[in-house]
């Protein structure tokens, strides 16, 4: 390798060639192979998040099934419980006497 003068500049690509040329065959073999698998995986993983948020878009407002049980307080503050589609005003003591259940655990 010569010195580097004035009117020559490095270039990272000729380097890079040069190391690939001096490499061994498998490693070449090597090379050639994991560059287009690379592009490719790259490819596929925006591809995935380009259909993942696309579909996020498509749901949005859609809605996921129907309620079976609520209870909710209204803006005077009364309690109401929501079942089987039927709505109606629970009284104090039926809050009280029903002790509250434990929340599921996957």
């Amino acid at each position: 390798m010569e010195p580097l003068s004035s009117t020559h500049t490095y270039s990272v690509m000729a380097d890079a060639l040069s190391k690939f040329h001096t490499a061994p065959e498998w490693i070449q073999a090597l090379w050639l192979v994991m560059v287009p698998v690379t592009v490719l995986g790259l490819g596929f993983c925006l591809l995935r998040a380009v259909t993942e948020i696309a579909a996020m878009v498509a749901r949005r407002g859609e809605r996921q099934g129907e309620p079976l049980y609520a209870i909710y307080r209204t803006t005077d503050g009364r309690l109401m419980m929501y079942a089987r589609g039927v709505v109606r005003e629970l009284q104090g003591g039926d809050v009280e006497d029903v002790p509250l259940p434990r929340p599921i655990r996957h």
